[in-house]
């Protein structure tokens, strides 16, 4: 059985892609955005996996969530490394 706070979380994960969808031109200036916006995914589709693994095929779902977990850490940094610090010299 799924709590609510996993019900929740992913509704508002879905709201927040909406209102980045519509927002997609300011998006666009932000620095590496596709590698930020990969990582959004990856944290949805593992935030969807967390809701599913309730009803079917909670071994794959379990797998699929904590890789998604992974693979958006692994986006995040590289985009926090890419747009923060390898950028120093544009900045000045």
């Amino acid at each position: 059985m799924f709590s609510e706070i996993e019900l929740l979380t992913l509704l508002g994960g879905i709201v927040v892609l909406g209102f980045a969808l519509w927002n997609r031109e300011f998006l666009k200036k932000i620095p590496d955005a596709a590698i930020l916006m990969g990582s959004y995914g990856c944290f949805l589709i593992a935030w969807f996996s967390t809701f599913a693994e309730s009803f079917v095929f909670p071994d794959f779902f379990n797998i699929t969530e904590h890789s998604m977990y992974a693979a958006g850490s692994i986006l995040l940094c590289l985009w926090c490394y890419r747009s923060l610090w390898s950028r120093g010299d544009e900045r000045e």
